[in-house]
C-alpha cells in the first residue's frame, strides 16, 4: 500500500475520532444550557446566566471546530476514493 495513502487514512481516523469527541462535547454543552436556562423558573433572577453564556460561548467555539474536522474529513474522503 501507497505510504501517503495509509498517512491520509491515519489521518481519516484522527480528524473522526477528534469529530466524535467534539460532538459529544456539543450535546453535553445544549444539555448543561438546557438546564441553567430553565423555562419554567417564575424567577429569572434565580438562572445562572454566566454559567449560561459560557457554556453557550464553549458551545459555539466546538461547533465551529467541528465545522471545520467536518470538511477536513469530507476531503479526505474524496482524495481516498
Amino acid at each position: 500500500m501507497n505510504p501517503e495513502r495509509t498517512h491520509m487514512k491515519g489521518m481519516l481516523y484522527e480528524n473522526e475520532r477528534t469529530a466524535r469527541k467534539l460532538d459529544a462535547q456539543c450535546k453535553g454543552a445544549i444539555m448543561l444550557i438546557r438546564q441553567l436556562l430553565n423555562p419554567y423558573e417564575d424567577n429569572v433572577c434565580k438562572l445562572d446566566l454566566d454559567a449560561a453564556k459560557a457554556a453557550m460561548d464553549k458551545l459555539c467555539a466546538d461547533a465551529e471546530e467541528l465545522k471545520k474536522v467536518t470538511d477536513k474529513i469530507r476531503r479526505l474522503k474524496e482524495d481516498l476514493e
